[in-house]
């Protein structure tokens, strides 16, 4: 079976991160995007210097009342000093946001973090 795009790299999914949804007094949402990348990072076994690029997903603006909400966000992340992108489509954002990265590292815009096995 051939392909019919051509990808330069093989990502996959190496870690996860996700806050509980329910009403959180306590965190900002700063601090919640932080919680969620430090559990991605530590699944995965990786640190920030090991990451290239962020992909964030959040609801849009106005449900939170803040502006530019990535931008917001993109430090609690990680992604200090790094391409970050912000993904937010509705009730699909869950779906779009590993979509988003995966074709960030597949097109080779962002470097695989580790190497994984070529299959033949």
């Amino acid at each position: 079976m051939s392909r019919n795009i051509y990808v330069k790299h093989r990502p996959a999914v190496i870690g996860a991160g996700l806050t509980l949804f329910r009403r959180r007094m306590l965190e900002t949402p700063k601090e919640l995007a932080w919680i969620a990348a430090k559990q991605a990072l530590d699944e995965a076994g990786l640190t920030l210097k090991d990451i290239d690029c962020v992909v964030i997903g959040s609801a849009p603006d106005t449900f939170d009342g803040v502006h530019m909400k990535g931008e917001y966000l993109a430090d609690g992340a990680g992604g200090v000093g790094k391409p970050t992108m912000r993904v937010f489509v509705g009730g699909a954002t869950g779906v779009m946001v590993p979509i988003a990265a995966w074709w960030h590292v597949a097109s080779g815009t962002v470097r695989q973090s580790s190497p994984l096995p070529r299959r033949r």
